[in-house]
């Protein structure tokens, strides 16, 4: 029997950018099918596993934010590639291209309209800077107006009451409408906690974009976060490209190979065209936060003071259609929600979705997506 190069895999498993990679790295060795894999369940600060001194190792893919372990990595003088946090000059580094990520954000922003966009991110911390100063060099001066940095003296996230503070000051101060980058999903889904607790209208005041796309963190922030997404199969697979080629003798790359980010998956926190109208903004937000409460347009009216034609003639001037299709549309997002991922009967779902009969949603429903409320169900279990 041939022999299988022996690999180890020490990439934390707790957080969906490992676990991206790990994909990567599964399609590579089914691709391939001449390495044998070991691996731990592993945080990104976990220290080297002792089972690597005690079996023969062939090769390492390593992903770490604890610096000792990249030290004792050199002394087992193995072939090694990096997968980022770490920037080690020692070893060959496939990452995220931290630059391109922070771009698209910004890009996303201006694109929407945005005349003032912030940052929040943890200074000191090698790929937060990477996408801080990536920004400060795309935006105009004019455009970039501040950095919120909620790091600590070692350089890591601060508490949630003392970040909430800082965050709440920044807020409160910085021009709306704004755009807001935050370093990663974490620092996004807490800016949002802020505006939330401060009554600001997301996003039609304040919009925001993380960056990871950590699809459980994102769904779960109120509203849901845009995120930009990074390639992390890719990662995972041209790393191990790489590590393969080292092992057979090949050249070791002197430059870090960088990965093109996917783009920026957009939910409601940024899904929005700027508006310098503050009461307007408040409109959406109320809208947003109660379409499916069952609210219509007289709510609306009576919630603020403008009158049904102006109320219409702003709707169209900022997000392209009235009061009451914003309304409708936010409706009908909700039926294909719960269509897809529960079991509810119909008569459930027009409740929970803001209508008075069944049959109301679903002609509107028919009308919309030229498809029953059932067939659509049918088709999405199918293409799942």
């Amino acid at each position: 029997m041939a022999y299988r190069p022996q690999i180890a895999v020490l990439v934390e498993t707790s957080k969906t950018y490992g676990r991206g990679i790990i994909e990567g790295i599964s399609q590579y060795v089914r691709s391939h099918r001449h390495w044998s894999i070991f691996i731990n369940e592993r945080g990104l600060d976990d220290p080297l596993p002792e089972w690597i001194e005690q079996r023969p190792t062939d090769g390492i893919l390593l992903r770490t934010s604890n610096a000792t372990v990249f030290d004792a990595v050199k002394k087992l003088k193995i072939p090694t590639v990096s997968l980022g946090e770490i920037y080690d000059p020692h070893f060959p580094i496939v990452h995220t291209n931290d630059r391109r990520l922070a771009i698209l954000a910004a890009q996303e922003f201006l694109h929407r309209g945005y005349k003032t966009i912030g940052f929040a991110g943890i200074q000191g911390t090698t790929w937060s800077d990477i996408r801080y100063q990536a920004i400060v060099n795309f935006l105009d001066q004019s455009i970039f107006h501040s950095c919120c940095d909620p790091s600590n003296a070692e350089g890591g996230l601060l508490d949630w009451p003392t970040h909430q503070a800082e965050l709440t000051k920044w807020l409160q101060e910085i021009p709306k409408p704004v755009g807001i980058i935050a370093a990663y999903d974490v620092i996004g889904v807490r800016v949002l906690d802020v505006c939330n607790e401060l009554g600001i209208a997301v996003p039609a005041e304040v919009a925001v974009i993380g960056i990871d796309d950590d699809q459980y963190l994102c769904e779960l922030a109120n509203p849901p976060l845009s995120s930009v997404a990074h390639s992390l199969q890719e990662i995972g697979y041209r790393a191990c490209s790489v590590l393969d080629q080292i092992m057979q003798g090949g050249a070791v790359p002197d430059e870090p190979i960088l990965i093109e980010p996917q783009g920026v998956i957009a939910r409601q926190s940024s899904d929005i065209f700027a508006i310098d109208d503050p009461l307007i903004a408040k409109a959406i937000q109320y809208i947003r936060d109660h379409a499916c409460d069952g609210i219509n347009v007289n709510d609306v009216l009576k919630r603020f003071p403008l009158t049904r034609a102006t109320l219409t003639r702003r709707f169209e001037k900022y997000i392209g259609h009235s009061a009451k299709e914003e309304i409708m549309r936010l409706q009908m997002i909700r039926v294909k929600e719960l269509l897809t991922e529960t079991d509810f009967n119909l008569e459930k779902i027009a409740k929970l979705s803001g209508y008075n009969h069944v049959e109301h949603m679903s002609t509107i429903f028919k009308t919309k997506n030229a498809i029953t409320p059932g067939k659509y169900r049918e088709r999405s279990k199918t293409e799942s």
